[in-house]
């Protein structure tokens, strides 16, 4: 068996007796060497010399490493810069993947707990994939499925203004039954927890509620009111959170309240309601021995027993674990916001592509200077050192450039993070950059893998030289330095920044036409106000009278921005629903807004005796209930959950929705004493004096509330966060890696005139002039460039299509989007290429020559 050694050098001396006589004469060479090596008994104690000590090894090849690096400062930082900037990015990706996994960790057996979550259909209508299920289900599988520890109950929306003694506080919290404590961890440094919430009308606060409330007072025992719900006692104090969970609260009041305050009228009729979606959840807690499929083949049967045969007939129940809630599925009516898994995966993918854009500079920058590094190589492998050890010696080499890098990158990402958290798409992230022994880890395990990566080809590369070769100076071997991957990967590169581009351009393009775009109403000069406890007609009149204020209207709330509630409707001929949107406003809403009416008539208020018995349709619903005419709508009753109602006008479509969606069935439904705003349209000739006197007005009638208010085009634009979010993190992206592609085409030239030089030289001695010389030498970046362009935009166009399409309203990729694209590109290669050609071009062709 001949060692890896032997073989390499037999081979090289094949490769060259071939090239000098032939492939015969090589190959009788070759078999008379081995022969004669075969002979020699010495030749087998080869590996029986002792081997040199690993530590003193590797402390030579960082030696080493660091010499080279700093020989060739000037590839060295360039392949520095573009790993740091985008390892920092990575970094950033993998501190977000890790803080937002530590949701619900804490709770004991957290793999084991479980949320029911629902997916309605109404007569085959359907409603989509939902958090809620209704609150008679957690009784109904504890007592009938064997393999649950503990299930427990959650109402949402409890949400209201606290008050104690003449303290207020604005306070969002949940219902909970006696449950709660059994399968979430949620600590208490006040009250008994086993028996916190299991009596009616009793609250378990957060510290921060009980300090902002009783300050060092004890609270245990005290009794708040919780807005129009009356009063509650205390009874136990949370521990401040040292941990992140999707349940977040100030107060969490006891479920067995619901009943009595369902009596009285102050909340729906949910606690035995089985067709009560909305606002109900559901956890179970598995015993170590149930199996989850089995329970969900119970679920099932639920199903199909209790809504069989009615309009729910659609609906069914499926299980999702609790550590996959807040990063994962998107579902409605969530108790909090939950971050799309999706959000993820996209910042890992674009962090990913720059990072692939670093690595391909570092492999092409490697593999240019073979030609400078092929006689160390030679003369190393002469004196003995074997390929795997050569291979070794780039490969730290690489490893030290990536952990140089990441002692840079986390410098870079400390500057990032607070940017970054302005977003939108990221506000939702308490991210402190606390160093934890999981983080330095994988900062270190990643920057190891970059390191192994990024160096594996050209270490393999490289190390393959052959010596005779190299020390013979074959031009053969020359060429074969020349090789077409390398502008493969620059060609690549150049796709990568195309592609961020064209992203950043067309965000930006969709973002405006959000901005411009003519919602069928008028949102300029109105303020929205939003009235709490204070009496909307109350403050209407109380400002109406101000010669800045045009108009007022009231609404429950802002359409434009957000979904609507919706409902069910049909007309009596009809067998199925149809579903509808729905508005509640006031008489004066269609002024205010600037809404056109094209039939019938608008509400007044001689309606409010029976402000319930009428409704106002748009055009899309009236074709969606069957009438083709507008004006055949008017006057025709229709059910909504088993009322008849009449339809008294029909208003021009608007796009009550964010412009994601398309303009669908909505309602304006008549009912003042539901306004939850009031829409006050001003002048615009002194808007900042015309707040101000609002403001006055409201202290007048609600001095305990804050007066909130904002500009409805300034809630229009915010609506649009996650597109402003996009147009940023693609502009970001999209510089980097128009900046990274940029450093390593900047190596490239410096490495190609200097190459080049003598060329050059006699090409000004036979008299070419500046222009031509800079064609030449710019002329396969240039094809490359091209090449680029022509792979990258359909590229570009199709991937934005992915999110495109999902927009309702969207724009179209045009000149406007791919003429700046190639201008930038251009630009940056031209930039990039300028400082090698130029210092080239400036080069006294003598001084070049002169060796020659």
């Amino acid at each position: 068996m001949l060692y890896e050694g032997i073989s390499g050098d037999l081979m090289e001396i094949y490769q060259y007796k071939r090239e000098r006589k032939g492939k015969g004469a090589a190959l009788y060479s070759l078999l008379s060497t081995a022969a004669a090596m075969l002979l020699k008994p010495n030749l087998h104690n080869r590996n029986r010399y002792p081997r040199s000590n690993n530590i003193t090894m590797v402390k030579n090849y960082i030696k080493v490493a660091l010499r080279n690096l700093a020989r060739h400062r000037a590839f060295t930082i360039i392949n520095i810069t573009g790993l740091a900037f985008s390892i920092s990015v990575c970094l950033l990706v993998i501190t977000i993947i890790v803080d937002l996994k530590s949701y619900d960790k804490h709770h004991a057996d957290s793999d084991r707990l479980y949320r029911v979550i629902s997916t309605t259909y109404w007569k085959g209508d359907y409603d989509g994939h939902s958090a809620v299920a209704p609150l008679p289900l957690a009784a109904h599988l504890q007592e009938n499925f064997s393999g649950i520890e503990a299930t427990t109950r959650i109402r949402r929306r409890l949400h209201a203004d606290v008050t104690y003694e003449k303290t207020l506080r604005p306070s969002r919290g949940i219902f909970a039954d006696g449950n709660f404590f059994k399968l979430f961890n949620f600590k208490l440094q006040a009250g008994n927890i086993s028996n916190a919430i299991t009596e009616p009308f009793t609250v378990v606060i957060s510290s921060q509620m009980k300090k902002d409330l009783f300050a060092d007072q004890d609270a245990i025992g005290e009794t708040i009111n919780i807005g129009e719900l009356g009063e509650f006692r205390i009874t136990g104090v949370l521990s401040p959170a040292q941990y992140k969970s999707h349940l977040k609260f100030d107060m969490l009041a006891s479920v067995a309240s619901m009943p009595l305050l369902e009596n009285d009228g102050k909340t729906p009729n949910e606690v035995e309601n089985w067709n009560a979606f909305n606002n109900g959840f559901v956890y179970v807690k598995l015993s170590e021995s149930s199996v989850l499929s089995s329970l969900q083949n119970y679920l099932n049967e639920v199903s199909s027993e209790k809504y069989d045969g009615n309009n729910m007939a659609g609906t069914t129940f499926r299980l999702q674990s609790v550590s996959d809630i807040y990063l994962g599925e998107q579902l409605s009516n969530q108790v909090v916001s939950t971050v799309p898994i999706q959000v993820v995966y996209t910042l890992a993918i674009l962090a990913f592509l720059i990072l692939i854009t670093a690595a391909f500079n570092y492999t092409n920058l490697s593999t240019a200077r073979a030609l400078s590094r092929a006689k160390e190589i030679g003369i190393r492998k002469t004196t003995g050192a074997f390929r795997h050890q050569i291979f070794w010696q780039f490969i730290t080499e690489s490893i030290v450039v990536a952990l140089i890098s990441l002692l840079l990158a986390v410098g870079i990402l400390q500057l990032l993070i607070p940017s970054l958290l302005q977003l939108d798409l990221l506000s939702f992230l308490a991210l402190n950059f606390q160093p934890s022994p999981l983080l330095i880890f994988l900062f270190l395990l990643f920057a190891l893998v970059t390191g192994l990566v990024a160096g594996f080809f050209p270490s393999l590369y490289l190390s393959s030289f052959s010596a005779i070769a190299i020390l013979g100076n074959n031009t053969t071997t020359q060429r074969s330095f020349r090789w077409n991957w390398r502008k493969g990967l620059v060609i690549i590169q150049f796709i990568f920044s195309i592609v961020f581009i064209t992203s950043a351009l067309l965000t930006h393009k969709q973002f405006s036409h959000f901005l411009k775009y003519d919602y069928g109403f008028n949102h300029d000069n109105i303020v929205n106000v939003k009235l709490k406890d204070a009496p909307y007609e109350l403050f209407r009149t109380s400002i109406i009278g101000n010669s800045d204020v045009v108009s007022v209207s009231g609404s429950a709330f802002i359409h434009g921005l957000d979904g609507s509630d919706g409902t069910r409707v049909k007309t009596p001929e009809m067998e199925n629903t149809v579903r509808v949107s729905y508005l509640v406003v006031d008489e004066h809403y269609l002024e205010t807004m600037d809404i056109k009416l094209v039939a019938g008539s608008n509400f007044s208020q001689e309606m409010a005796q029976s402000a319930n018995s009428f409704i106002i349709l748009n055009e899309t619903a009236t074709g969606a209930l069957g009438w083709d005419n507008p004006a055949e709508a008017v006057g025709q009753p229709v059910e909504i959950n088993g009322e008849v109602i009449q339809i008294i006008g029909v208003v021009k479509d608007f796009n009550f929705q964010n412009l994601f969606a398309p303009i669908r069935s909505m309602m304006l439904y008549y009912s003042p004493e539901n306004i939850g705003y009031a829409n006050v349209k001003i002048s615009g000739s002194d808007p900042s004096g015309t707040v101000a006197y609002l403001e006055q007005a409201w202290s007048k009638l609600d001095p305990d509330h804050i007066f909130e208010f904002s500009f409805y085009e300034q809630q229009i634009r915010q609506s649009y966060g996650l597109i402003a979010d996009l147009k940023v993190v693609t502009g970001f992206f999209s510089i980097l890696a128009a900046a990274i592609s940029g450093l390593g085409l900047f190596g490239m030239s410096i490495f190609i005139t200097e190459r080049k030089t003598k060329e050059i030289g006699v090409r000004k001695i036979l008299g070419a002039n500046t222009g031509q010389l800079f064609l030449s030498i710019s002329r396969g970046t240039l094809i490359i460039l091209l090449i680029a362009m022509v792979i990258a935009l359909p590229l570009a166009i199709l991937i934005n299509s992915l999110w495109l399409n999902e927009i309702a309203y969207k724009v179209s990729v045009d000149a406007s989007i791919i003429v700046p694209t190639i201008l930038i590109m251009a630009g940056l290669a031209m930039l990039a290429m300028s400082k090698g050609v130029l210092n080239a071009l400036r080069t006294n062709p003598v001084d070049s020559l002169r060796d020659e």
